[in-house]
């Protein structure tokens, strides 16, 4: 669960959500994990393709960045810009084929498909964790709505993330959602649900143990069938720890 999305540079992801409007985007993922859109004028959509090209081969980057830099329009790619070293040990070079993991971006895609459960009417941002798994500590859950956990507001202590400093091996564990939740989300809670805010990736594991829950799938099939599929986002796919992949970048400090 701990691992996130992992996607190939050939995905038209980003031209799907996008439609009709020119964006650029860079990923960093082997520095952070993150990737940035930004969506320009239509004005500057009209400017023809070539236009782009030394605009996006002349930025300026920071030392030590590995990764991507792209122009798309009209759902295709029209201009990729490779950077850098997807693992420096074996002198391998970020190329169209390299797979970059998503890090934290994989809780906005976790984020539309709890929504599209809420769209479809299967759940309410309003019900209480307690009520949504069984199971869960029921004095804190009863008190923390799933709104909560979207908004990072629950007060549930993020005991996972605490844990990782002396546990390193749960960043590639292959234990489950509920596995996870049973493990780390009995802690008293650190403010009361909505009053105060903490970015823990705890809340994320728990939505993912819902999602499962309520669609009875596991959490990268469901993932796949609410958010990615439709998107036509083939070349993204839930990164499994005990899965060689070959084309994947390794990630840096």
């Amino acid at each position: 669960m701990l691992a996130g999305i992992i996607e190939r540079t050939q995905s038209a992801a980003l031209s799907t959500i996008v439609e009709s409007e020119t964006i650029m985007w860079t990923r960093r993922a082997c520095i952070s994990g993150m990737m940035a859109t930004t969506a320009v004028t239509q004005s500057q959509a009209r400017e023809p393709v070539n236009a782009k090209r030394p605009v996006i081969d002349g930025i300026d980057l920071p030392a030590g960045f590995n990764g991507l830099l792209a122009y798309a329009r009209g759902g295709k790619m029209r201009h990729l810009r490779c950077v850098g070293a997807s693992n420096l040990a074996a002198d391998h070079a970020v190329s169209r084929e390299t797979q970059f993991r998503w890090g934290s971006v994989t809780k906005w895609l976790t984020s539309v498909a709890l929504l599209r459960l809420v769209e479809q009417r299967r759940l309410t941002l309003e019900a209480s964790v307690s009520s949504l798994l069984p199971g869960f500590r029921e004095d804190t859950g009863r008190q923390v709505a799933l709104q909560n956990l979207l908004s990072n507001t629950s007060g549930i202590p993020d005991l996972l993330s605490r844990r990782l400093p002396s546990e390193p091996g749960l960043r590639s564990s292959t234990a489950t959602s509920r596995e996870m939740v049973a493990r780390f989300g009995g802690g008293d809670l650190d403010f009361a649900p909505g009053i105060g805010w903490d970015y823990s990736a705890l809340n994320w594991v728990i939505i993912a143990a819902i999602i499962e829950r309520v669609t009875g799938e596991p959490y990268p099939v469901a993932l796949r069938r609410l958010v990615l599929k439709p998107l036509n986002m083939t070349g993204a796919f839930i990164d499994a720890p005990d899965v060689p992949q070959p084309r994947l970048a390794l990630s840096y400090d």
